[in-house]
């Protein structure tokens, strides 16, 4: 774990995994950059709106044999709505994503090595694909604009970033081939999962969802009342 100070309000930030490039200051919502031994201010990131998710920042878990935390998260809209993608860290180092749309919930870490992978350009809903010697049917195929984030992330982002995914399933299997960065995209592969499978714990109860969802993060919004 590393800490450095937000060179815009002076708050200690947190980086707990050494693969986190970037991370959002809690207090004044700067963006940090953490470049060898210093850091840079990328400005303001916008604040994430609230949802119906019970997923938090700090939210824990485990999968399989290893014991995860929540630690960041990106929202992205397209579209047909928006979906988050909150970032993992696992006890022994590695990192995973869990994708959350509408209650739909998928675990996928990054794959290397896998070759001969569709362009962008070229992939149809609903068609089959070979990938990596399994046949995958193209479920969803989007061009997705980040809309805020909160946490430390592995990569940069910010207002504008768009991402560009592709995902896959194969009976239970689940793959998403990510463009963002590169026409060669990345493979991340894993499954459909449940908070309970993943023995979820200081997840938000019904009552912080229900009167959060709506909201940005860190504001509240007052209302006149339409009678009096």
């Amino acid at each position: 774990m590393q800490t450095v100070s937000c060179p815009s309000c002076g708050a200690q930030v947190q980086f707990r995994s050494h693969a986190s490039v970037l991370a959002v200051c809690e207090y004044c919502k700067t963006t940090i950059l953490k470049d060898a031994d210093s850091v840079k201010d990328l400005g303001k990131m916008s604040d994430v709106l609230e949802d119906y998710s019970p997923i938090q920042i700090g939210t824990s878990g485990s999968f399989g044999s290893h014991e995860f935390t929540v630690i960041g998260r990106i929202q992205l809209r397209y579209s047909a709505g928006r979906w988050n993608e909150w970032y993992l860290l696992f006890d022994d180092g590695n990192a995973a994503w869990l994708g959350d749309s509408s209650g739909l919930y998928t675990l996928t870490t990054e794959r290397s090595g896998v070759k001969q992978l569709p362009a962008f350009a070229d992939l149809t809903p609903a068609r089959s694909y070979l990938i990596d010697g399994t046949n995958y049917i193209a479920a969803e195929i989007r061009t997705a604009e980040c809309t805020g984030g909160q946490g430390e992330l592995p990569f940069q982002v910010g207002k504008g970033w768009q991402a560009r995914v592709a995902d896959f399933r194969s009976d239970s299997s689940f793959l998403t081939l990510d463009y963002s960065d590169s026409d060669q995209p990345k493979l991340y592969s894993g499954n459909a999962v449940t908070l309970d499978q993943l023995k979820c714990q200081l997840l938000r109860d019904d009552d912080q969802v229900k009167t959060s969802a709506g909201k940005f993060k860190g504001k509240l919004d007052v209302l006149d009342c339409p009678s009096c």
